[in-house]
């Protein structure tokens, strides 16, 4: 296993593990992922392997078949998706042998081989050697490099370039001694830099070994080695700098003897252990990478099933049997658990008894049952309850799985009773329900062909056999009289038959069951039997494995065996061509079942291959046949599921619908003997998309609304919008602003997972500049007086999109506006020049301005005396009166008559002494500037003078009467010159 640094991938060669291997796997995103390459090196036990930086390729060097048999010397390269192999002599290549070390030495551009032994070691015959020679590889050619000084011969020796000396640096390795017939260990280091070895003195060194793990850590610049052994597996790990070794302490994986190569840069700051569990190594502590969280332990039901469409395992635990809250639904995808939802307001209602499955035509995660007759469904990591006329009625234990041959979810059986209390007036059922198309209908069958009811059997597609296979189960009758099946059932073509098989599981339900693909048979696991009164008897932790219509027992040995469960999850995971068990205990295990064979020794066996598994209509799958014993030759013959069919052990075939396909090949040899292999295959409606834009023209800047649906296609899909002025778009739906003008090509590109692509568009834009922004502002008068409103108003003209409008320079008291035009009431006298500045989306902005001058208002100013006439010794009041103006208001009183004294500022008080007309005068400014004259005259008259006389006048008067009636006249005439004359002095008021 090395790091493709090219693909930004692990790649394992799987040579020998027990059994004879050559698979290829990659490991990326936390998945790992099987090959189906075209070529490929044969099963190889002591080959290794390295990724050539220079080349950018694997090579692949060495190793043999498992046992005695020769090493070879042949050089494999893998790059892209395929192997190839060099041929021996022209490449010049180093003798055969095994578990040489290799490296790539970037100093020199080559990978590095040392050492390695001739043959697999025989401690009986004692034949072969070891060796100590050092080879360069590059552009496909061998060649001897040097290496003065070696280091002793030896095989297995680990072996890395060193970043601190420019060089590689190897450790440990084992030497077969032939005429001793033992082995031994070192446990030296050796540096290799300019073509010559070198030993290095270092302090501490670990045990010797070969086989170790032993890679350069660039987070701790420190070499790391893990593992290996002599003829017993260690599992100490130990850190390499500066000359000297130290043991790292703490948890420990797994022991490993070499099969368990370390690869760093994987993951982020971390070295990588590949095994099971793998393991991280990261600051000198190793953490196990079991997928954490994981679900919890459950009380109620638990229901698991492979949702394709969405590429995880959905895992659903339910509450107990009474207990009416939202399941809990989890996820399993690259090896590890994530809760979706956690009895969240909008889930599924169920308690202990519901069954779930994927449906392949509807593309969706199916649950019914429990507490309710309820349907509901999972896709896009959310549930919808489906509102059906016609339901089965509500169940515990129905046994529900997709019927590929029939085209629908079969479900079987049930109980309306609680697990527990099944005595207690039941019914158990022995109908038959399909679902599809979102819709359920009950499957009409003779009399002669429905299965015994039951509740909690094992139901599973058998793609081998190609029928529905069926097993176990509990049914219950009063008083307290239960039983568990052990009986297998068959079900194609709307018909049950019942099965004979030689051995069987023993009695059970709630067991697990799956479909192992990889090899072709059916997997049950746990479950547990019933006892009469209707109570568990214990959960069991046995495997059975159903091929060729019998039951076999796995036996798994002393290590890794599941714990007993009760009600497993249980599923096959296509990606990672396993099975996958959750039990009650919280843990997870993986179950990966060695290879079966159908049929007795010699007798015709079958495999097909195809590639891919998966594609859009119209997708051209390849498919690839084999067959084992039987009297060659051999006549093979395909159906593709869709009414085509093919003949050959290797054809192609177009797939133009979706749908779920069942793949079957009939190898048919000489002698008339036949042999069965079954693929699945998963065609998606072919990958359509349909999009809008609007608008296609308009003034920059000039936003756009784009929307667009995605039709077929396997998920996710990688959206990508341009929109022609080097933005782009990743959404479906959205908005997109062209902020310039200009003629601007709109696309849209979406392609899936398997690298189809669909296109929408093109849309031509055109973007025109803005017309110019012109603003004009004018006042509804230049000039106003103080107290009045004014009124500010602009014209505006051109501009684009939204217009934002700024005042500046406003009268006080004026508050700015955010339109165009605002109404106020000065509060101060001024001449004021308020602007309007106006900017629009395109970033144009145009500015205008007016003067408004605010004036004060008229000063008006006047004098009254009171009395206006008095008698002499009668005091007189002048008071001022003004109005308008500009405050502060100032007075000034003119020169007063005798008598006369300013009170305060606004009135005079005049108490003159001798009798006739006095003016008093006074002016008034504001602020302004403006000024007002006032004048008023203060009359005063003399004491009247009595004369008396012998006889009246002419008039009847007395004498006195007519001198003083002369004198008033006199003094009244002269009061009137008086005021005359003053008059036209003052001028007009």
């Amino acid at each position: 296993m090395v790091f493709d640094q090219a693909e930004g991938r692990v790649i394992l060669f799987q040579g020998l593990a027990g059994a004879q291997f050559n698979a290829t796997w990659t490991f990326a995103n936390g998945s790992w992922v099987q090959l189906h390459v075209l070529h490929s090196p044969p099963p190889l036990w002591g080959a290794s392997m390295v990724y050539d930086a220079a080349d950018r390729e694997v090579v692949l060097f060495g190793g043999g078949a498992l046992g005695e048999g020769p090493y070879s010397n042949d050089t494999w390269v893998f790059s892209g998706a395929d192997w190839s192999v060099l041929n021996a002599s022209a490449a010049g290549a180093p003798p055969a042998r095994g578990n040489p070390s290799m490296s790539y030495d970037p100093t020199i551009g080559k990978v590095v081989l040392f050492g390695g032994t001739n043959r697999s070691w025989n401690y009986r015959t004692c034949l072969g050697w070891t060796f100590r020679d050092t080879w360069g590889f590059s552009a496909g050619h061998w060649g001897r490099v040097g290496g003065a000084n070696p280091p002793e011969a030896r095989f297995g020796a680990s072996l890395a370039f060193d970043p601190a000396t420019g060089g590689l640096l190897l450790f440990g390795g084992g030497f077969l001694f032939c005429n001793r017939n033992y082995t031994t260990a070192w446990n030296d280091t050796w540096t290799y830099l300019h073509g010559r070895w070198s030993q290095t003195n270092t302090s501490g060194a670990p045990p010797g070994r070969w086989g170790a793990a032993f890679t350069y850590d660039p987070s701790d610049s420190e070499f790391v080695l893990f593992g290996g052994g002599t003829f017993s597996q260690l599992n100490d790990s130990w850190m390499y700098a500066n000359a000297s070794w130290r043991p790292i302490l703490g948890p420990q994986p797994p022991g490993s003897d070499g099969a368990s190569p370390l690869i760093s840069g994987l993951l982020s700051g971390a070295l990588f252990l590949f095994g099971i569990p793998a393991w991280a190594l990261s600051r000198g502590n190793w953490t196990s990478l079991d997928p954490r969280p994981v679900p919890p332990t459950y009380n109620g039901g638990l229901l698991m099933a492979y949702d394709a469409k969405d590429g995880y395992i959905l895992f659903v635990i339910s509450g107990p049997t009474y207990d009416t809250h939202p399941v809990a639904t989890w996820k399993f995808q690259n090896g590890a658990w994530t809760e979706l939802s956690a009895g969240r307001s909008g889930d599924p209602l169920t308690g202990n008894g519901a069954t779930m499955a994927y449906d392949p035509v509807d593309q969706y995660v199916v649950l019914f049952g429990g507490n309710f007759n309820v349907t509901w469904t999972f896709q896009g990591g959310s549930w919808t309850r489906l509102n059906l006329t016609t339901e089965p009625p509500a169940r515990w234990g129905t046994a529900l799985a997709f019927d590929p041959i029939d085209g629908y979810l079969l479900m079987f059986g049930g109980s309306d009773c609680y697990p527990g209390y099944w005595w207690i007036g039941c019914t158990w059922s022995s109908a038959s329900w399909g679902f599809v198309d979102g819709a359920w209908f009950q499957i009409q069958l003779r009399s002669g062909d429905v299965p015994p009811a039951r509740a909690y059997a094992a139901l599973v597609f058998d793609s081998a056999e190609g029928y529905m296979l069926m097993f176990g189960g509990v049914e219950c009758a009063p008083p307290a009289n239960c039983t568990v099946a052990n009986d297998s059932l068959a079900f194609a073509h709307g018909t049950w038959t019942s099965l004979r098989t030689v051995a069987s599981p023993r009695a059970r339900a709630f067991a697990g069951i799956a479909y192992d693909a990889e090899n072709e048979s059916v997997v049950l696991t746990g479950g547990s039997g019933v006892d009469s009164s209707g109570g568990y008897n214990g959960a069991t932790k046995d495997t059975w494995s159903f091929s060729n219509g019998a039951w076999h027992n796995v036996s798994f040995g002393s290590t890794f065996v599941p714990t007993a469960a009760f009600s497993p999850g249980f599923g096959y995971i296509p990606e990672l061509r396993l099975d996958l068990l959750v039990l009650t205990s919280g843990q997870t295990w993986q179950l990966q079942l060695a290879a079966t064979t159908s049929g007795p020794p010699g007798a015709l066996r079958a495999s097909a291959q195809e590639a891919p598994a998966a594609g859009d209509a119209a997708v051209t799958i390849h498919v690839v046949g084999s067959a084992a014993g039987g009297v060659p030759p051999d006549y093979y013959l395909w159906n593709f599921g869709d009414g085509a069919s093919g003949e050959g052990a290797t054809t192609n075939h177009t797939y133009n619908t979706s749908g779920a396909f069942l793949v079957s090949m009939v190898v048919v040899d000489a002698a008339g003997e036949q042999a069965n292999a079954w693929l699945n295959v998963t065609v998606f409606a072919a990958l359509n998309v349909s999009a809008s834009l609007t608008p296609w023209s308009g003034v920059a800047p000039l936003p756009i609304t784009y929307r667009a649906a995605v039709q077929g296609g396997g998920a996710p899909f990688l959206i990508r919008w341009d929109f022609g002025d080097g933005a782009n778009g990743v959404l479906l739906d959205g908005s997109h602003t062209f902020t310039n003008a200009g003629t601007f090509t709109v696309s849209l590109l979406v392609s899936d997972r398997f690298g189809t692509t669909a296109s929408g568009g093109p849309w031509i834009v055109h973007v025109s500049r803005p017309p110019p922004l012109v603003v004009s502002l004018n006042s509804s008068s230049n000039s106003v007086t103080l107290g009045q409103s004014v009124e500010l108003n602009a014209r505006v003209q051109g501009g684009s999109g939204a217009i934002s409008y700024s005042w500046q320079g406003l009268p006080n008291g004026c508050a700015s506006a955010i339109g165009p035009s605002l109404n106020c009431t000065p509060t101060a006298v001024g001449t004021y020049a308020p602007s309007l500045t106006a900017s629009d989306s395109a970033g144009q902005f145009s500015s205008s301005s007016t003067i408004v001058s605010v004036v004060p208002p008229k000063l008006n100013f006047a004098l009254t005396a009171s009395p206006s006439v008095s008698s002499l010794g009668t005091p007189v009041v002048i008071a001022s009166q003004y109005s308008g103006g500009a405050p502060p208001i100032s007075l000034r009183w003119g020169p007063l008559p005798g008598g006369c004294r300013a009170v305060g500022s606004t009135s005079v008080n005049c108490d003159v002494p001798a009798a006739g007309v006095f003016s008093v005068e006074a002016e008034v400014s504001d602020k302004s500037g403006q000024s007002a004259n006032a004048t008023v005259s203060i009359i005063v008259e003399a004491p009247a003078v009595t004369a008396r006389g012998p006889s009246l006048g002419p008039f009847g008067l007395s004498g006195g009467q007519e001198l003083a009636l002369g004198f008033g006249i006199g003094v009244v005439a002269a009061a009137l010159v008086t005021w005359f004359s003053v008059r036209r002095r003052a001028g007009p008021r």
